[in-house]
C-alpha cells in the first residue's frame, strides 16, 4: 500500500491519518500530550514491511482538529472514544496498538474500554497509571535537568520562543529530551518536525488541558487494567525517566503480558537500541499468527 494520508470526521473535530505498509493493522499512538505522529514514523516504519500502520495525530495536535480546543472535548475519555471512531471508520473488527509514553497511557485505556476490539497491545516507555508513578518521572526529569537547566531557561525565556518560532521550540526539545537518552548525543537522530506557530500553540493548549484536568489530582487507575484482555507486550529502557519500577509492575496487573527491559536504553528504544527493540516487537507480534 502507498502511503496515504486521511481525514476521519469525528464528533466536534477531524483526525489525520497518515497510512502506510500492507498486513495487519496497528494503531500507532504518539506521545505528549499535545506531540505529533511525526517522530514515531522514521523509526517505526519498518514495521510497515508486515504491517498495515495508522499514525495519527490525536485530537488538536499536528494536522487533526478541535473546534473548541477545551477540556468539554479534550480529554482522556473522548480521546479514548476518537480512536475507537478511527477503527470503525476503517472498519477493522480488530486492531492491534502501539502506544509511545503517553500515548501508551492512552492505549491501556482503550484497550480497558473496548478489550474485544484489541487483538495485541505494544506499550513502549507507557506513561505511569497513577499519580505516584507521573511524580516519580517528574522528580527523575528535575534531577537529571539539573545540569541542562540554565542552557533550556536560556531558550524559553526568549520572545521567540514564547511566540512559537519553530526553530527555537525544536531547540527547546532537543535540549530538553537529552535526558531521555542514554547516550545524550542520540537525541539529533529525535525527528521531531516542530511545523509551524500553530501547531506549536495547539500542542501547548493540549499539554496545558491535561495538566490542569486529569493530572491535576492524584489518580490510581491501576484497576482499569485488570479490563486489558490483549496479549500484551511492555517495553522499557532501564534509563527511561519513567521509572521502570512502575511499569514493571503495571505489567504484572495485565493479564498475559511480557515485560521487556532494555539495557543502556532511554525513552525512545528504536533510536538507541534498535536491535533489541525490533527483536522483541516482532517477537511478539509473530506469536500466535
Amino acid at each position: 500500500m502507498e502511503p496515504a494520508c486521511v481525514s476521519i470526521e469525528v464528533p466536534g473535530g477531524t483526525l489525520s491519518c497518515h497510512i502506510m505498509g500492507e498486513g495487519p493493522p496497528i494503531v500507532m499512538l504518539h506521545g505528549g500530550p499535545g506531540m505529533t505522529h511525526d517522530y514515531l514514523v522514521q523509526g517505526l516504519k519498518r514495521l510497515a514491511e508486515s504491517y498495515t500502520l495508522f499514525f495519527f495525530d490525536q485530537r488538536g495536535c499536528g494536522l487533526s482538529r478541535d473546534e473548541t480546543m477545551t477540556s468539554e472535548t479534550v480529554n482522556l475519555a473522548t480521546y479514548v472514544q476518537d480512536i475507537e471512531v478511527l477503527r470503525a471508520h476503517f472498519g477493522l473488527e480488530k486492531i492491534m496498538v502501539l502506544g509511545h509514553s503517553w500515548g501508551g497511557f492512552l492505549a491501556m485505556h482503550y484497550a480497558a474500554t473496548y478489550p474485544e476490539r484489541v487483538e495485541k497491545l505494544i506499550l513502549v516507555g507507557p506513561l505511569p497509571m497513577s499519580y505516584e508513578g507521573c511524580v516519580a518521572f517528574e522528580a527523575e526529569c528535575v534531577k537529571r535537568l539539573a545540569s541542562y537547566q540554565k542552557e533550556l531557561e536560556m531558550v524559553s525565556m526568549s520572545p521567540t520562543y514564547a511566540a512559537g518560532e519553530p526553530e527555537v521550540v525544536e531547540q527547546y526539545y532537543r535540549i530538553l529530551f537529552r535526558i531521555y537518552f542514554h547516550n545524550a548525543k542520540r537525541v539529533q537522530e529525535l525527528e521531531l518536525h516542530v511545523r509551524d506557530r500553530e501547531t506549536v500553540m495547539r500542542w501547548r493548549t493540549v499539554e496545558e488541558i491535561f495538566t490542569k484536568t486529569f493530572f491535576a489530582e492524584p489518580f490510581d487507575v491501576h484497576h482499569n487494567l485488570k479490563n486489558i484482555t490483549a496479549r500484551t507486550l511492555f517495553v522499557h529502557g532501564d534509563f527511561d525517566p519513567i521509572v521502570p519500577t512502575f511499569v514493571e509492575t503495571m505489567s504484572r496487573l495485565v493479564a498475559n503480558s511480557e515485560y521487556v527491559l532494555i539495557k543502556k536504553c532511554g525513552h525512545f528504544p528504536w533510536l538507541e537500541q534498535p536491535r533489541a527493540f525490533f527483536a522483541a516487537v516482532l517477537t511478539f507480534l509473530k506469536k500466535g499468527d
